[in-house]
């Protein structure tokens, strides 16, 4: 896999993420839509994905073994804990849409995680593929 096209993937991913976070807001978004914060932290862990797959080929170059069971775990372990981060500074800074912080986290966790993977399965077609 070039790791010209993740940063382009990359890039795509975040400015997606980025203009539909900005416009939530904006227009309330978040509170008119309960799914709109999933779609976002989806979004989010394709990019946390992503990040890492870039991180993988810049230090160990292209013949990294995508189907290894180490990138998986890697990607997933990294991802987790980027969901896990946010969802502790969204406590902490107050930034909670809701007044039960449980269904929202579980929710969000969830979601980044599948974007996560996305990411892996994205980037494993894509390499397999190619």
């Amino acid at each position: 896999m070039n790791r010209h096209h993740i940063v382009y993937a990359l890039a795509a991913t975040a400015l997606i993420m980025g203009v539909l976070h900005v416009l939530s807001i904006h227009y309330h978004l978040y509170w008119m839509f309960w799914w709109m914060d999933i779609v976002v932290h989806f979004l989010g862990g394709l990019v946390a994905g992503l990040c890492i797959v870039w991180a993988y080929l810049v230090v160990s170059g292209i013949t990294y073994d995508m189907g290894s069971i180490g990138f998986f775990i890697n990607i997933f372990l990294g991802v987790l804990i980027v969901g896990v981060g946010w969802e502790v500074f969204e406590v902490v800074a107050g930034l909670l849409l809701t007044d039960d912080p449980f269904p929202d986290t579980f929710y969000d966790i969830w979601a980044t995680l599948a974007g996560g993977l996305s990411s892996y399965s994205g980037v494993r077609l894509y390499d397999r593929y190619r």
